[in-house]
């Protein structure tokens, strides 16, 4: 597997929006956008088509549609050799963190100690039975007074990064324009409010990305370089991207090459186009609504799907052996959704780790 993982220093706060518009030109009161706390692919593989298309000296190309945007993405990728990305995660020094819902509390956990937690057999009798979270949750659903175990008694120990969203809060205003003496207008109804995420200095937005063969590889890391500034989010807020072989969720799928496992985690959104795909699925989390982000080519909004969450966990019909091959097909594979979502899952969406 040739794989490098891309990592995303943020020098600023950042605007990582989800679903809707927000423009301080919308009527109201006042506008209102609140940031995620993680990127979702659709803003990393809008970031590594904007370096291959410079990397070739090209424009992006006009498009009309979602489909056909859809096929200059997994063309600019057959182009850089690239067969798919995977992530995003946190990288804190060489630990991996990745989203979880805990019920619907949200947090960014290390991944080994979500792992242990999770699939060991926790004794608590008298309300699991000896059996382990995963599988009595996947069996019984969650119960309030098994979350509330689960939040006191399992998950308490684990090493969160807190990411600080809550703080972070500016309001601004629409300016009309400037006159003489040294006067500024405001533009009446033109005022909102933003809420940004902050990352630690310790932290890293990470992800991986899957190359055909060792010279696609060694190519695009020596175009692109070891460093260099990137424009990130909404709002193009300044960070610092480098291309490292130093890749920590494939690292840890490596470890676990062989073994069998049931249960997988989200790492990414797994976004579908009717529900029907979902209604023999077992999971452990929240199914929403969400967009693709916007397309500033041609200046439009990217559909919206509904989508089970990264942070949601899912338990397969079977247990299967991790292949190397999963790491880069996905969650859509295992499914038996491939050849329906082959394209979106090559932008990293349905990326996930296996956890027991």
């Amino acid at each position: 597997m040739h794989v490098v993982s891309i990592t995303i220093k943020p020098l600023d706060i950042l605007m990582l929006r989800g679903v809707g518009e927000f423009d301080p030109s919308s009527r109201g009161v006042f506008s209102y956008a609140s940031s995620l706390y993680l990127p979702r692919p659709s803003t990393l593989i809008g970031l590594l088509c904007s370096i291959i298309l410079e990397l070739k000296g090209e424009s992006p190309h006009s498009h009309g549609t979602w489909d056909e945007l859809l096929n200059e993405y997994v063309n600019l990728l057959n182009k850089a050799g690239i067969k798919a990305i995977r992530g995003p995660y946190i990288r804190k020094r060489d630990e991996v963190y990745v989203p979880l819902y805990i019920g619907k509390e949200f947090v960014v956990a290390e991944l080994r100690q979500v792992k242990y937690f999770l699939s060991c057999p926790v004794e608590i009798e008298e309300v699991l039975n000896g059996k382990t979270v995963l599988s009595y949750l996947c069996g019984q659903g969650m119960r309030p007074e098994l979350l509330e175990v689960i939040k006191c008694k399992i998950m308490q120990p684990l090493i969160r990064e807190k990411l600080n969203r809550d703080g972070i809060e500016r309001l601004g205003i629409g300016l009309q324009g400037r006159s003489e003496p040294a006067f500024k207008g405001v533009k009446e109804g033109y005022i909102y409010t933003a809420r940004y995420v902050a990352y630690p200095k310790n932290v890293d937005i990470a992800f991986e990305t899957v190359f055909r063969d060792e010279k696609s590889k060694e190519d695009f890391k020596e175009k692109v370089g070891e460093e260099v500034p990137v424009k990130f989010g909404g709002e193009h807020r300044i960070a610092r991207l480098r291309v490292e072989n130093h890749s920590a969720l494939w690292r840890y799928f490596k470890k676990n090459l062989g073994k069998s496992f049931k249960y997988a985690l989200l790492v990414s959104p797994l976004i579908v186009g009717d529900l029907a795909d979902l209604s023999n699925v077992n999971f452990i989390g929240i199914l929403d609504v969400i967009g693709l982000g916007y397309s500033l080519a041609v200046h439009r909004r990217k559909p919206i799907y509904q989508a089970l969450l990264e942070g949601s966990i899912v338990c397969l019909r079977e247990s299967h052996e991790l292949k190397p091959e999963a790491f880069s097909q996905g969650l859509y594979e295992l499914l038996g959704l491939s050849g329906k979502y082959e394209s979106v899952s090559r932008l990293g969406f349905g990326s996930f780790v296996p956890i027991g």
